[in-house]
């Protein structure tokens, strides 16, 4: 009976001769992923709203008044310069200058005459048959007459100017709109737009630049010692449609306008672009991307991994013993999804982008590489001064 006693005594006493044992905890570094900072041949780009403008576009007008006999072009139709668009009867106006014609007959008759008279006084005063007065009546008549000369002459090249207003013509190449009038019209210098024509090949593009940049161009214009027009006109200049393709065809900056908006703070520009497909019409709304000439070595990080503070921007980086430690950067602009650091950073870094929240400064962390940012750089730098295909234009930001 005495045995599960002494069983009970023996494990009591086994159990406290055993020394105690915690539970250590075990602590896993956190992981986070990480991007290498990299340098890479890069053009600095803008992304601007632009839209498509016919230069010249003009409103075609009658100068005299008729009836419409001809109107001689398809509406919407390509016309050639110098070809016919409406004509005006020309009875009337003919008969002007028929009539004009026999008024200067008669003053250059009158004038030969008076001329004869002139010439005979010179003649007679030198020796004394006629007066003074009298020759000098005789030349007022002959001024007189070579003023009546020259006023018919002016009504005549009127009046053939007038016949001349009776062809309308198109003024260079380009497509002609609707017209609202038709043979049997009247039509007059109250007639208003009979048609309007714009030109198609050049296309010209306006947009607008914001004043920071263009200061930007002007400063480094004047670095380079190379007037301004050269350096614009040498910037690349791309088109994104609206169905997010981009437009074959590069072009170049020729006109910025003479003053700063003072209600957009941004300067109107205009490129201009070959055309000779017709893709582009007037009023289009496109993207105008616009590329530095050559491209640079730029130090890029991805865009998330830029944190804010009260002293300026910094970024979080693993140093070479997994250690997190903060850097202040400075920025420059934004290229797609990435951002230029001109200072702060050197290539090699290994900046966090993603699990920024789970650390602090001085924590031990395991880096994952974010291979999918990795490769997207190399593809980035291969395709740079190429055009952009449809799916890096999508990431592209705007400045």
């Amino acid at each position: 009976m005495r045995f599960p006693f002494l069983t009970s005594l023996c494990l009591l006493v086994l159990m406290l001769s055993l020394p105690s044992c915690k539970k250590e905890k075990i602590t896993i570094p956190p992981k986070v992923t990480v991007v290498e900072a990299t340098n890479q041949d890069i053009r600095q780009t803008w992304t601007l709203v632009g839209q498509t403008v016919s230069d010249p576009k003009v409103d075609i007008l009658a100068r005299v008044k008729g009836f419409l006999v001809k109107r001689n072009f398809k509406q919407g139709a390509f016309v050639k310069k110098g070809e016919l668009l409406f004509q005006i009867e020309k009875d009337e106006y003919q008969a002007n200058v028929s009539k004009e014609e026999a008024q200067l007959a008669i003053k250059e008759a009158l004038l030969k005459n008076a001329l004869i008279v002139y010439n005979r006084s010179v003649f007679l005063q030198k020796k004394d048959t006629i007066s003074k007065a009298e020759l000098d009546k005789d030349t007022a008549d002959k001024d007189s007459a070579i003023g009546e000369r020259d006023a018919a002459k002016a009504a005549l090249k009127e009046a053939c100017i007038d016949l001349s207003y009776t062809d309308i013509k198109a003024p260079f190449d380009g497509r002609i709109g609707l017209s609202k009038y038709s043979v049997g019209n009247v039509i007059g210098p109250d007639s208003g737009v009979l048609a309007t024509i714009v030109s198609l090949d050049p296309m010209k593009v306006e947009f607008n630049v914001n004043e920071a940049d263009f200061l930007i161009a002007q400063a480094r214009a004047l670095d380079n010692k190379i007037p301004l027009k050269e350096l614009l006109s040498n910037l690349r200049i791309n088109l994104i449609l609206s169905d997010k393709t981009e437009y074959k065809q590069t072009g170049k900056i020729y006109f910025w306008n003479n003053a700063v908006s003072s209600s957009t703070g941004t300067i109107l520009m205009r490129a201009s672009f070959e055309n000779k497909e017709f893709m582009l019409n007037p009023g289009q709304y496109v993207k105008v991307k616009i590329q530095s000439s050559a491209p640079k070595a730029r130090l890029l990080i991805p865009q998330e991994a830029i944190q804010s503070a009260l002293g300026g921007n910094f970024v979080m980086i693993v140093d070479n013993n997994n250690i997190i430690q903060t850097k202040k950067v400075e920025t420059g602009y934004q290229f797609q999804n990435m951002i230029v650091i001109t200072k702060g950073l050197n290539p090699g870094d290994k900046v966090v982008t993603q699990g920024i929240q789970k650390v602090r400064r001085e924590m031990k962390v395991t880096p994952i590489f974010d291979k999918v940012a990795t490769n997207n750089q190399e593809t980035k730098k291969e395709s740079e001064g190429k055009p952009l295909t449809e799916k890096t234009t999508t990431n592209e930001t705007t400045k």
